[in-house]
């Protein structure tokens, strides 16, 4: 019964997509007249009307593919994939020796960028059909996007062996190339690709963003200036933009994107390009009225929004730019940017020696963010600003003078049992720019070692003024550290990344951060066979040990092994479970 229900569903489907395309009840039209009107229901935006007529025709017996196929690729277009995939299976099944049909299956993976199955798939389609090009482009992009790229080059390399007027094969095998960042080998593919397929446009900009990073920026302007004259069609402004922007002639990047906003209205990218140009240059108002101008055309775009605001940090106009970032925030709540924006006006608030408002409360207040907020984070030995990072991606953005800090235990422990003497008082405090931070501004402090940065950059705040707005904002948060530390209303993170600290070290940090008042530490350390991975322990008055497998980076070589945000977050809450009923018995008591 529901089997024939399924089929006079299907023939209801189809009888409206036959008149949707002028063919009542299949008016006697050949199958290829069909198809033709399925594709043309498509491309009309009637999905639906077109994926009925191809069922209608895969139900008519046909012993072509193609209805199978052109139904299987309108899925993916509008990211089916289950449905795709369900397709693609019935499809193999019926259709065991078209190469097509296999194809297809792997381009589903593909596309939805399972890139595992899609390399495992196309190496099926090799076995098969070693004469199918894309089988050997799409697999070896695949294992590019697996990171192994020996096998990528493998592939490609015999892919431009076998089919030498394929183009796919050679861009694939340079932006591996690009992958690596080996920009002069780059160059070479790229000029490859030039000779062999010199109507190729990605050919020049490739090249040129390649010149780029190699800072030949004359060779990479002469190439982009031969593109433009040889692809009248082509679009090598964006191109000529960045090579403007890695100059640094602000003035140049902001002719261009506003050529290209006058060319393409609708475009969300080039207003904010330009506007940042017209921000470095000091241009604030013009800045003020393309963005102006693009949220009337465009006002749904989260990148505008920011840029909004964005100019009013510019102009240091504080209420401004916290209206415009909360309404955007409350707007487009899943921009995490935006809050993180709102945090970095914080802090320039309270470097004015205002003291800021919580304009981030409520933007993302859920359970995890509650949880978050609830401590503080005492900065760490190695990578200390791994829990302030944890605590943002979970959307909390709490305000504290340790939270992006790293600095060594001893100087903790010191600082702590001085109550932070010392701190944002110029004589101990050097404002830096480290080498690969993109020019922002860091500090540091002479006493205790305590590097932080400071979401501000060069161009953004002369130097002098940014060393007065700097301390002012380490005494604020000085202040309020130690106010914290004393009421004893938030728990207090530590961690040493490089190992776990002996009895007599944690006694002493304990001691440092109890000697303010009924302020609990929680001291997050390496889990072992006696302290399970994953637990807490209550090990004394303010103290809760909390055990994980690893931290974020490794204690030896200091590579990346990746965030451990969950594990963190499950810590958190069982510590805060257990401080809770503490915290309510000593309020009583």
């Amino acid at each position: 019964m529901q089997d024939a229900e399924a089929e006079t569903a299907t023939t209801t489907g189809t009888a409206a997509g036959d008149a949707a395309a002028g063919f009542p009840h299949g008016g006697g039209r050949s199958f290829w007249d069909r198809m033709a009107a399925a594709a043309d229901l498509a491309k009309q935006g009637l999905t639906e009307q077109a994926l009925a007529l191809y069922a209608d025709l895969r139900l008519a017996g046909s012993e072509s593919p193609a209805p199978w196929l052109k139904a299987a690729s309108l899925l993916r277009e509008h990211k089916r994939f289950d449905e795709a995939e369900r397709l693609g299976e019935e499809s193999r099944r019926r259709f065991p020796s078209n190469s097509g049909v296999w194809s297809e299956w792997a381009f589903t993976a593909y596309l939805r960028r399972d890139w595992s199955i899609a390399a495992e798939r196309w190496h099926q389609v090799l076995a098969r059909y070693p004469e199918l090009a894309t089988a050997y482009v799409f697999g070896g992009a695949s294992y590019w996007q697996l990171g192994r790229l020996d096998a990528a080059e493998t592939l490609l390399l015999e892919a431009q062996r076998r089919f030498p007027g394929n183009a796919a094969g050679f861009v694939i095998y340079a932006q591996v190339a690009q992958h690596r960042r080996d920009w002069t080998e780059a160059l070479l593919r790229w000029e490859e690709i030039r000779s062999r397929f010199p109507q190729n446009e990605i050919g020049y900009t490739a090249a040129a963003n390649a010149l780029r990073e190699l800072g030949r920026l004359d060779e990479a302007d002469v190439l982009l200036s031969a593109a433009a004259a040889r692809l009248p069609d082509s679009t090598p402004a964006v191109d000529r933009a960045r090579v403007a922007e890695a100059r640094g002639d602000w003035a140049a990047v902001a002719r261009a994107w506003a050529e290209l906003s006058a060319s393409d209205p609708l475009s969300a990218v080039s207003p904010g390009r330009e506007a940042e140009a017209l921000r470095r240059l000091g241009r604030l108002d013009e800045a003020e009225q393309v963005i102006g101008a693009a949220l009337l055309r465009l006002p749904d775009i989260p990148d505008l929004a920011e840029q909004h605001g964005l100019n009013a940090i510019a102009r240091e106009d504080w209420p401004v730019a916290i209206a415009r970032l909360e309404a955007a925030a409350r707007r487009f709540p899943g921009e995490a940017r935006l809050r993180h924006r709102l945090y970095e006006v914080q802090l320039r608030v309270t470097g004015a020696g205002v003291a800021p408002a919580p304009i981030v409360a409520g933007l993302a207040d859920d359970a995890d963010r509650a949880v978050a907020m609830a401590f503080e984070s005492l900065g760490g030995t190695g990578h200390g600003c791994e829990f302030g990072i944890f605590q943002r991606a979970i959307g909390a953005e709490p305000l504290g003078l340790l939270r992006w800090a790293g600095l060594p235990y001893e100087a903790l422990c010191t600082a702590l049992e001085t109550e932070f003497a010392g701190v944002g008082e110029p004589e101990f405090t050097r404002l830096f720019v480290p080498p690969k931070s993109r020019g922002e501004y860091w500090t540091t402090d002479h006493r205790y070692g305590m590097a932080m940065r400071t979401f501000v950059f060069e161009d953004q705040v002369p130097r002098d003024r940014m060393i007065r707005q700097v301390t002012q904002r380490m005494r604020f948060l000085r202040r309020k550290l130690i106010e914290d530390l004393q009421a004893g209303t938030k728990i207090f993170v530590y961690k040493n990344m490089l190992r776990n600290l002996t009895d007599d070290e944690l006694s002493h940090l304990h001691a440092a951060v109890r000697r303010y008042g009924d302020a609990t530490l929680f001291y997050i350390r390496y889990g072992s066979p006696e302290h399970p991975v994953g637990e807490i322990e209550i090990a004394g008055p303010g103290l809760i040990l909390g055990n994980v497998e690893r931290f974020s980076h490794h204690p030896e070589t200091d590579a990346f092994l990746g965030h451990v945000h969950q594990e963190l977050l499950a810590l958190c809450r069982k510590a805060l479970d257990a401080w809770q009923p503490a915290a309510r018995a000593g309020d009583a008591a």
